[in-house]
């Protein structure tokens, strides 16, 4: 089985800004060649504009081939002046030009895998070019709800009339995905993120921190709020003084956040790690703190929950991705709406009722729905189920 992957953006190892979100692309492509057996390999074309990025660049098209995780990454990129409404034309012919060097040495692909499905995306309509160029079948997942792609009843229709399948990857989102186009037709199907490899192996669990720890890991951006963590830890840390609040990540919040750190007089109990590229690294980070805290107003899935729990770590989250599914009484709390009160109430009741959390529990329930080998079955059996001949 031969599947291209072409998505609309990629994640911080490849863009110039290194905090920016999405990091599953690879890691779903990684787990089926692992799994499946199957050939994976990412596509992105990129137009890079010559005035945004302020700096000139060779008047030439090329592509250059990485590798992560045993994935090929083909990246293609064309430079040019006018953005739109020339910008779609530029994209749909540096993937065309992408498609044909990658097929030289690969040959055409069985399917597919188009990580979009709003049909007004540039990258996604230049994919559908390729796929009707080819005669090749293809599904689209939707990984994001934000209004600024001006999703519409259109686009779903336009897409979901020529794909093998619609999927996103929450239930939450499908819903949220259904109400914003208004279409009473619209269906997603539901195929969930999975785990990287680096917390589905088994290793021995790390000694925790001495000092009682609360970890969040994020893109530390207005929405995901880590200025209201940062106040309710403050109260926190007032009645248990031996305790410790750890950031990894980065973004435009960083420096407000440093600005409360001071306020608040907590530069021996509130650290900001930056961000932490290698996941192996991180994830020790993670598994050595008690507990996993978010106040984020908006998730379509959120990874760094799902890696928390798969750490063994309890979590306080907001009601938003798949907190919702996987939050309960034994691996943590869901709070309404990430307020400084209630984040404290939560903060307070996990430190008093530690002990009742089992931490193999935890991560044998993250497994249970997320780990790559799972991961690889889903897609097996939505593409089986719709005609798609998986093995010879």
């Amino acid at each position: 089985m031969h599947i291209a992957i072409i998505p609309p953006f990629l994640a911080h190892q490849y863009e110039k800004r290194r905090f920016a979100s999405g990091s599953f692309f690879w890691q779903q492509a990684s787990a089926l060649q692992e799994h499946n057996q199957w050939h994976v390999s990412i596509l992105y074309p990129k137009a890079y504009g010559v005035v945004k990025m302020g700096r000139l660049l060779p008047w030439k098209r090329e592509h250059k081939v990485l590798k992560k995780d045993g994935v090929e990454l083909w990246y293609g990129y064309t430079p040019y002046l006018i953005k739109y409404p020339f910008y779609p034309c530029y994209v749909r012919n540096t993937l065309a030009r992408l498609f044909k060097a990658y097929i030289q040495r690969h040959g055409i692909p069985d399917v597919l895998w188009i990580q979009s499905s709003n049909a007004n995306h540039p990258i996604t309509r230049a994919a559908i070019a390729i796929a009707e160029t080819y005669q090749r079948p293809f599904f689209a997942v939707e990984h994001t709800s934000i209004a600024s792609l001006h999703k519409d009843s259109y686009a779903l229709n336009a897409i979901g009339k020529k794909s093998l399948f619609l999927a996103t990857v929450s239930s939450l989102m499908s819903h949220t995905l259904k109400t914003m186009t208004k279409d009473d037709n619209a269906h997603f199907l539901i195929l969930p993120n999975c785990l990287s490899r680096a917390y589905a192996i088994d290793k021995k669990p790390s000694t925790k921190f001495k000092r009682f720890t609360f970890h969040n890991t994020s893109y530390l951006r207005t929405g995901k709020n880590p200025h209201m963590i940062i106040k309710a830890f403050a109260r926190f840390q007032q009645d248990i003084p031996e305790s410790q609040l750890i950031f990894v990540g980065d973004g435009p919040q960083r420096a407000h956040m440093e600005t409360l750190i001071d306020h608040y007089q907590l530069r021996d109990h509130c650290f900001i790690l930056g961000f932490i590229e290698n996941a192996h690294i991180l994830r020790r980070y993670v598994e050595r703190a008690h507990v996993f805290v978010t106040a984020t107003s908006y998730e379509t899935f959120h990874i760094a929950l799902i890696e928390a729990l798969a750490c063994g770590l309890p979590c306080i989250s907001t009601p938003h991705g798949i907190a919702t599914e996987m939050l309960d009484t034994s691996c943590g709390l869901l709070i309404e709406q990430g307020t400084e009160n209630a984040l404290y109430d939560a903060m307070r009741a996990l430190h008093k009722n530690y002990a009742r959390y089992d931490a193999q529990t935890i991560r044998q329930k993250a497994l249970k729905h997320y780990a790559p080998s799972v991961f690889a079955q889903r897609i097996t059996t939505l593409l089986e189920g719709h005609g798609i001949k998986t093995h010879p």
